[in-house]
C-alpha cells in the first residue's frame, strides 16, 4: 500500500476551464454553440417526456425526432466547440487529457469524484484524493 506522501506525489489531474475558455471564444462562436446547447436541452425535454414512466404523450413525430436530435446535435456540438477553441485546448501540457473543472475533485489516485464515490465509499483526505486510495481500500496504480 503506497504512504499517502507517494500519493501526494502523483500529479493532480488537469482540468479544464470552461468559463475561461468561453471568454475567449468570439462572439459569432458563441452564439452557434449556445443555439446547439439549447437545441440539446429541448431534445433531452422531449426524450423524457417520450420515456418510460413519461406523464405526458408525446405526438410520434415528436417522439421519434427526440432519438435522433440527440445524436445529431451532439455531434455538432461537439464539432462546433472544437473549430472554436485552440488547438490543444483539450490536453494538459503534459499531453495527458484535461478534466472537466465543474465536476469538483476528482482523486488523483483512482479518478472518484464527489459525485461518483468509490464502490467502497470514501471521503476527502486531501485535495484530488480520497480516503480509499489513503487507507488502502484499493490501489489502481
Amino acid at each position: 500500500m503506497p504512504e499517502i506522501s507517494e500519493l501526494l506525489a502523483r500529479a493532480a489531474p488537469e482540468r479544464f476551464d470552461g468559463a475561461e475558455a468561453w471568454s475567449k471564444i468570439p462572439a459569432e462562436a458563441q452564439a452557434a454553440i449556445g443555439a446547439i446547447a439549447l437545441e440539446l436541452t429541448l431534445a433531452w425535454h422531449l426524450q423524457d417526456a417520450a420515456g418510460p414512466g413519461a406523464e405526458s404523450a408525446l405526438p410520434p413525430v415528436a417522439a421519434r425526432v427526440a432519438g435522433i436530435a440527440d445524436s445529431e446535435l451532439m455531434a455538432e456540438l461537439e464539432a462546433t466547440v472544437v473549430d472554436a477553441l485552440p488547438e490543444g485546448a483539450f490536453t494538459a501540457p503534459g499531453g495527458g487529457p484535461r478534466l472537466p473543472s465543474l465536476i469538483g475533485g476528482v482523486c488523483r489516485s483512482c479518478g472518484c469524484s464527489q459525485n461518483d464515490a468509490c464502490d467502497e465509499g470514501c471521503g476527502w483526505a486531501a485535495e484530488n484524493l480520497c480516503t480509499a486510495c489513503v487507507e488502502g481500500g484499493h490501489d489502481h496504480g
